[in-house]
């Protein structure tokens, strides 16, 4: 059963499964963040394509796969502050969905297959992203356990690949519950009584 949201609303998770690519599975995940009537908070990035998601890749490690997605965005003057360059709250934001996203490729059922929700998120700011230019975020699972995660982002310029700003996203699961296989036999047998 999927959670429920504050408003009563049910949360989408993450497709899983072998029917989509990663990239599909990323792309339909930023897709459901919209809500029904695409009103979400920067939902406008998704629907309106100024955040395109443009890589998704999955890496053995030791410890378990890990994924890698890229994506880029043109600095439109509704996400800059006064001085003309990528408002630092924008950009957290985009770091937030993006590295949110991240969590897609590796999720499975009862495993970050809702992309949980923020614990914290620190973002380092280095050098301004003027209007019109285009950054590309690259987001990183570094650790997801069963219950706590942290994944990185880095915003770059995409025309001189210097680094605009560097974050840490930790995040709380909020996966409900898998049933083992004995606890839903005994609730058919309940349900035939």
């Amino acid at each position: 059963m999927a959670p429920i949201g504050s408003q009563g609303k049910v949360i989408h998770g993450a497709p899983v499964g072998d029917t989509l690519t990663l990239f599909e599975r990323v792309q339909a995940f930023l897709n459901a963040m919209c809500d029904d009537a695409g009103n979400g908070f920067g939902s406008n990035l998704i629907r309106d394509g100024h955040l395109v998601l443009t890589s998704a890749r999955l890496i053995p490690t030791p410890s378990g796969p890990t994924s890698v997605l890229t994506f880029e965005l043109t600095v439109h003057d509704f996400l800059c502050n006064r001085m003309g360059n990528l408002h630092g709250g924008a950009t957290a934001l985009l770091i937030d969905v993006t590295t949110t996203c991240a969590l897609v490729p590796i999720a499975k059922p009862g495993f970050w297959q809702y992309a949980g929700v923020s614990r914290n998120l620190s973002v380092t700011y280095l050098r301004p992203a003027p209007m019109g230019s285009t950054i590309v975020i690259t987001a990183e699972v570094v650790q997801a356990g069963k219950t706590v995660c942290t994944v990185r982002g880095v915003v770059t310029d995409k025309k001189s690949g210097k680094v605009l700003s560097i974050a840490e996203h930790g995040k709380i699961s909020i996966d409900p519950p898998m049933k083992d296989e004995e606890e839903e036999r005994k609730e058919k047998v309940r349900a035939k009584l």
